[in-house]
Order: C-alpha cells, then sequence, then structure tokens
C-alpha cells in the first residue's frame, strides 16, 4: 500500500515535536516580559504535566491495540492450521 503524498514518516514527526518543544520554551522569555512570572511557570510546568498524561494515555491505547493484534494473528494461525 503506497503512503499518501502528505503524511510523514515518524522519524519526521518525532523531530518536528522535538523541535515545537524547543520552541515553546525558547518563547517562555518573551512571555515573561508581558505576564507575571507565577503565570510563566504555571503554563510551562502545565505544558509538562498534559504531555505526561498524554504520554500514558497514549502508551496505553497501544499496547491495548498491539494486545488485540497479537490475539487477532494468533487466531488466523490457529484456523489456518
Amino acid at each position: 500500500m503506497a503512503k499518501s503524498s502528505n503524511s510523514i514518516d515518524q522519524r519526521t514527526f518525532d523531530k518536528l515535536r522535538r523541535l515545537y518543544i524547543i520552541g515553546f520554551f525558547m518563547i517562555t522569555p518573551e512571555f515573561s516580559l508581558y505576564m507575571e512570572f507565577w503565570n510563566i511557570v504555571l503554563i510551562d510546568t502545565s505544558y509538562i504535566v498534559i504531555g505526561i498524561i498524554l504520554f500514558i494515555v497514549i502508551r496505553k491505547g497501544v499496547i491495548k491495540e498491539m494486545q488485540k493484534l497479537t490475539d487477532i494473528v494468533q487466531l488466523k494461525n490457529e484456523i489456518t492450521e
């Protein structure tokens, strides 16, 4: 099956994600010129917390999906034997 022309591979996606994270924290000093310190700390902390939560939720979903796929493959192998 061919990839669509607008899809990117996982390595490119990881690089873009890292670049986005670095850029977010690099712009924090600019935010601090216009916002109070505690607001900046709250924004940066919430960014990290939400990132961790999303990582855990997505990881659990992937593990469940991989288990279902493994079960399907095993069932297919049992049927074809």
